[in-house]
């Protein structure tokens, strides 16, 4: 799958869905649903606040909750300028825990994969601020475990 600059994708398990083109939109889930159709780059959008993280509350995967998360607001990184103009491309795939109220955990933030050390920075802003509708489970709201990958490349 080619993903174009800026594209972030959502994956659980093996599954990945996203949308490429000009605007950014992407699914945390197998099919494709945003809530939000406005792609926002990491400096507009402030970071949640960072609520007590109860280590009491399980934190659950993909294939253990009822509803899993979504995206609401998604929030582009930044290409870094000296690692566009160098042609240099490449993937971060984080790994990160949504909370209750729909923010990931930046404490739970950590690198997955990733094909440049100078795209993380940028990639961790990015899904810090990325807002989501958290995971259902038992009809109640729950921490859950996601791996977004964030694409590094440039346009033709």
């Amino acid at each position: 799958m080619r993903v174009r600059e800026g594209t972030i994708c959502l994956v659980w398990l093996a599954v990945a869905a996203c949308r490429p083109g000009t605007g950014v939109s992407a699914a945390a889930s197998p099919s494709p649903t945003t809530a939000s159709t406005r792609t926002y780059w990491a400096d507009e959008v402030l970071p949640c606040p960072s609520p007590e993280v109860d280590p009491s509350q399980p934190v659950y995967e993909y294939a253990d909750v009822a509803v899993p998360v979504k995206v609401e607001v998604l929030v582009s990184p930044h290409y870094p300028p000296e690692l566009k103009q160098a042609g240099t491309t490449g993937e971060v795939i984080l790994s990160f825990v949504v909370n209750a109220a729909g923010c990931a955990e930046p404490g739970s933030v950590s690198v997955f994969r990733s094909a440049a050390p100078e795209f993380v920075a940028a990639a961790r802003a990015a899904a810090i601020r990325t807002r989501f509708r958290p995971a259902e489970r038992g009809g109640r709201q729950v921490r859950q475990r996601v791996y977004m990958p964030f694409a590094f490349e440039t346009r033709d």
